[in-house]
């Protein structure tokens, strides 16, 4: 459209304004002129015809920070009344879609990118459990890990699915993190990881890494508690830990991190959750790594959690979706209970 048009005049100009757009590709002219922009503006490319102004909150921003909503619009206030966007934002906190739009549309990002998050915290809220402890010794399970070294969570989530005593599938957790660098930690990161050790949600190990030794140790105790089937580990670090684990008589299999393996066990922790057929333990740990977490998204929809886009840690959720991957790769249905056994009624 712009080849060879202004040759006749002496100042022309184009004006080019636009939005976020919904690109999962990156294949559109909007994508490809709003990279060149950005390239001129952040010194990649030199052009010196022209003019780049940007109103976009970054990936990693708090969305819900007001003075960052100021930033990225500037006719809040004047045409837009913040009370709207507010509003909006309770929406975002509570929906996946909602929390979409918002970005999109009030931050102006490119959230088919694609990084936005996964569930809202609300779900989990509302999925805390109503059972005890006590009722699930000696039940069939499947265990998830999700190795770390220094700066993340090593976790464990164990995960029971219906059978004789109960329906609905309940999920329990496990998180450890080194002990020489966890107030350092607490100051840095403003998390309060020695309330979460004094409480026994997160176990501390000895030194500046995580003792795998401490971890072994849990796992085989738990496998004596439960009824432990397989276990399922991210391949990266973890191939001592799972010969140990198996010669222990612990089931162990790797699950691959990537879209093929993760999206079908998201998708059916997503819908177990949201017709409250899967159910889980208050764990203060549990419920922030769920809140940190960010996904890619590709052109069928498939999805996988980004630890280098979340904000904070979310090792206890991967682990909760390596669980549920074993679980499926053994063959459990996450079909409805009600499809399965039919509605009753009193």
């Amino acid at each position: 459209m712009t080849f060879g048009a202004g040759a006749a005049r002496k100042e022309p100009i184009w004006w080019v304004i636009t939005t976020a757009g919904d690109d999962p590709d990156r294949h559109s002219i909007g994508w490809e002129i709003h990279e060149q922009a950005r390239k001129i503006r952040d010194g990649e490319l030199l052009d010196p015809t022209w003019y780049v102004k940007m109103f976009n909150a970054p990936d990693d921003c708090d969305i819900f920070d007001e003075e960052m909503w100021y930033r990225v619009n500037p006719s809040l206030g004047h045409t837009i009344d913040v009370e709207t966007v507010r509003q909006e934002a309770v929406a975002a906190r509570n929906s996946e879609k909602s929390e979409k739009l918002f970005r999109w549309l009030r931050l102006n990002q490119w959230v088919a990118l694609k990084s936005i998050g996964w569930l809202p915290l609300s779900l989990w809220d509302n999925t805390d459990a109503k059972w005890n402890l006590s009722e699930l010794v000696g039940r069939k399970c499947y265990v998830g890990l999700d190795l770390s070294s220094t700066t993340d969570i090593t976790a464990a989530c164990y995960l029971f699915p219906p059978q004789k005593g109960f329906e609905g599938w309940r999920a329990i957790h496990d998180a450890w993190i080194p002990e020489d660098n966890m107030k350092e930690r607490v100051k840095r990161d403003h998390v309060p990881y020695d309330n979460w050790v004094n409480q026994k949600y997160l176990h501390a190990t000895p030194g500046d890494v995580v003792d795998y030794d401490f971890v072994e140790s849990r796992l085989v105790n738990m496998s004596k508690q439960y009824n432990l089937q397989t276990l399922g580990t991210d391949p990266w670090n973890s191939r001592m830990l799972s010969q140990r684990l198996m010669k222990e008589g612990i089931d162990v299999i790797e699950i691959q991190q990537n879209m093929k393996n993760m999206s079908p066990s998201m998708k059916s922790i997503e819908q177990l959750m949201k017709r409250k057929e899967l159910t889980h333990e208050k764990n203060p740990v549990a419920r922030w790594c769920w809140g940190n977490v960010v996904i890619a998204t590709d052109g069928n929809e498939n999805i996988k959690p980004m630890k280098n886009k979340s904000r904070e840690r979310i090792d206890i959720t991967v682990a909760m979706i390596n669980a549920m991957a074993t679980a499926i790769a053994l063959g459990e249905s996450t079909d409805s209970v009600y499809e399965t056994r039919g509605v009753r009624t009193l």
